[in-house]
């Protein structure tokens, strides 16, 4: 509500009051109704702004896109590298810029407005995440010819450097997650090209240690979710750490058959194991979710490496479904109760004086 038409309004109230119409306290609730009505008008257009804003970025954003793929499709073959790296660069620059030019908290109308444009500064800086990588993948592959063996490592560790740099800027989940997902990149491919390309055996096959190396970064961040040491959403810390170290026992798995006895399929056993004890003592639904879809991807191999396809293999599925629902039971069983308490403390009365 402006000044003026305030001054309005208190005029009109004290007239009515002075006329016997209203009582003070009449006066009061009638004043403190229009300013309600008048924030909630404001709220509303804050929104509106706060849609406009966005969705302006996000289709600006698009047709971006669409004009890059038109070059890349029509002249990319005829630029020379230095050229195809300057736009690759550019784009990169171009997209941080553009977040970074997006007010923080703004428009000023409502608190939706300021959210959208953190949303549309977290997905630009998305964006210019994945045009950094592509900028690095480019330069050192094309232009200065690193070795095949480092390319992955470097680009990786690049965009991860860009990504952490955001992310400490922007604490949004695009960030968190883009900075979590590479950092497991990293680890494997570093651990790839430091370590031997194939352990000896009957068959060529990856070695354990990247494996390895991406399920001990996955357990640091897994961890850290878990006992809130990092800024929220603490869920999706939790569900991306644990994705991390299914995947990295399914890593490690591919090797396990020559390296170091099967310890790839004991880590990636061990893990469902632990992220199935997470669940049970944290009565958390989010580790067992990961470790159920974990077990369709594990499982299956573990038993053709162990139990072939016969009755054994069977038996072996039958047990690990049957600890799924008895864990999902327990654990809807033990939050019932809590969410029963919470209910009733919501519902009885304050206490008396």
């Amino acid at each position: 509500m402006s000044a003026m038409v305030e001054s309005h309004v208190d005029a009109a109230l004290r007239l009515w009051q002075d006329d016997g119409l209203l009582s003070a306290e009449q006066a009061a609730e009638l004043r403190e109704d229009l300013v309600a009505h008048d924030a909630t008008v404001e709220q509303r257009r804050g929104h509106l702004a706060g849609w406009l804003v966005e969705g302006l970025g996000y289709l600006g954003g698009a047709l971006v896109a669409v004009a890059v793929g038109l070059v890349v499709g029509n002249y990319w073959g005829e630029l020379a590298d230095g050229w195809r790296a300057a736009l690759l660069v550019a784009l990169c620059v171009g997209l941080g810029a553009a977040g970074f030019a997006v007010p923080q908290h703004a428009p000023a109308r409502g608190a939706s407005g300021g959210g959208a444009a953190v949303r549309l500064r977290s997905v630009l800086w998305l964006a210019s995440t994945g045009a950094a990588a592509a900028s690095a993948a480019f330069i050192l592959g094309e232009v200065i010819d690193v070795s095949d063996r480092w390319i992955a490592a470097e680009v990786s560790g690049l965009a991860l450097l860009v990504a952490a740099a955001y992310w400490w800027l922007l604490r949004q989940p695009l960030q968190l997650a883009a900075t979590l997902v590479l950092s497991l990149i990293t680890a494997g491919a570093l651990a790839g090209a430091i370590g031997p390309q194939q352990v000896p055996g009957p068959e060529e096959v990856p070695s354990t240690l990247p494996g390895l190396a991406v399920w001990v970064v996955a357990l640091v961040w897994f961890v850290l979710g878990l006992y809130g040491r990092v800024p929220p959403p603490r869920e999706l810390v939790v569900a991306l750490g644990g994705a991390g170290l299914v995947f990295g026992g399914m890593i490690a798995l591919t090797g396990s058959q020559y390296a170091w006895g099967h310890l790839g399929a004991w880590l990636a056993v061990a893990t469902l194991i632990g992220l199935l004890a997470v669940a049970l003592l944290r009565r958390d639904f989010v580790p067992l979710i990961v470790m159920a879809l974990g077990t369709l991807l594990i499982v299956p191999q573990v038993i053709s490496m162990y139990f072939g396809g016969g009755l054994g293999a069977a038996l072996v599925l039958v047990a690990v479904g049957a600890a799924l629902i008895g864990a999902a039971v327990m654990i809807a069983r033990r939050r019932r109760p809590r969410a029963a308490a919470a209910t009733t403390r919501r519902a009885l009365p304050p206490p008396q004086p």
